[in-house]
């Protein structure tokens, strides 16, 4: 591997583990998603643009791109708000457990809506890690059903946005960076829209941000900044490494992860049982098997990728 690819494979790792560890403290102090969700995309459209400062990728903004763009924004606002509430109710282990899950439900959903081929080791290895889901459920005394019912819905949003988003690419004629800025901006006005019907009152988020301590908001500052670098280090490398590539990586982030969330939030290790890590563990054997394992479904779908666009790293 070069080296300029590794250190950009570092950086989005170290942007993806501080992300994940970040908006658990977030959540649990400040229950406002809706809030936190609209500042972290208003911090993100900077860097995006600065970032195309750099690569000129964005192509012409038009009206046509508009349905699109709504599709992709809802999805991700969907996505994030489920995973602010899944990481306030439950430990980051529970989390990345559910996030293994992504990859068999997209494979699932690319059958059903893309028509793409469906081979007998995606289904072993979504078998495995249902197995293990339900075992880690079941041993971790921290877990209860609206939790798991959460982190389970996010799993299957983001299977759903990353076949729908791969839809949105074939047909409308943009760039990646120009996805990202359309995803941002539109989610501004339909965050507002929410919060203005009752669903989150923005007043008391203001209030609950005034009154955070310094140690929350510099969280909170972190969050976002990270939050949108990741984004811009995930579409760098989209264009550069394979899919199989993600998938490892993707793996290692997530038992990294783990890892430090085990140290950062001690409460987690005491309610841990062995048929937790029993679950954790059949987890991350079923993405390893999916990831690592000849398959020919790559061989069937290798070339169907459209022009401009380039495979998608793994959530």
């Amino acid at each position: 591997m070069e080296l300029g690819l590794a250190v950009i494979f570092g950086l989005h790792s170290v942007c993806s583990i501080c992300l994940t560890l970040l908006n658990k403290q977030l959540a649990v102090e400040i229950p406002f998603p809706l809030t936190i969700v609209l500042f972290q995309c208003l911090a993100s459209i900077p860097f995006t643009l600065i970032a195309n400062a750099r690569f000129h990728q964005i192509k012409s903004i038009r009206t046509s791109h508009l349905p699109g763009a709504l599709l992709i924004s809802v999805l991700f606002l969907s996505c994030l708000t489920s995973s602010l509430l899944g990481l306030k109710r439950v430990h980051v282990p529970m989390v990345v457990v559910g996030k293994n899950l992504g990859p068999f439900w997209t494979a699932l959903l690319e059958t059903l809506i893309l028509k793409a081929p469906l081979n007998p080791r995606t289904l072993f290895s979504l078998l495995i890690g249902v197995l293990g889901s339900t075992l880690y459920a079941m041993g971790d005394a921290n877990s209860d059903l609206e939790g798991v019912f959460l982190v389970g819905s996010n799993a299957l949003l983001v299977a759903f946005t990353s076949v729908c988003e791969k839809y949105v690419v074939r047909n409308v004629d943009q760039a990646a960076l120009g996805f990202s800025l359309y995803r941002n901006t539109v989610a501004i006005p339909l965050l507002w829209i929410l919060m203005t019907a009752g669903t989150e009152n923005f007043g008391a988020a203001l209030e609950a941000f005034s009154k955070a301590s310094s140690f929350c908001w510099s969280v909170f500052a972190a969050s976002t900044i990270f939050s949108a670098a990741a984004g811009l280090f995930i579409f760098t490398l989209q264009g550069r490494v394979s899919a199989t590539t993600t998938q490892i990586a993707s793996l290692c982030y997530k038992l990294a992860t783990t890892v430090l969330s085990l140290l950062v939030f001690p409460q987690a290790r005491k309610d841990l049982g062995w048929m937790a890590i029993l679950g954790y563990s059949l987890s991350t054997v079923s993405v390893a098997l999916y990831a690592f394992l000849p398959s020919k479904r790559v061989a069937a779908t290798k070339g169907s990728t459209p022009k401009g666009s380039s495979p998608r790293i793994p959530p």
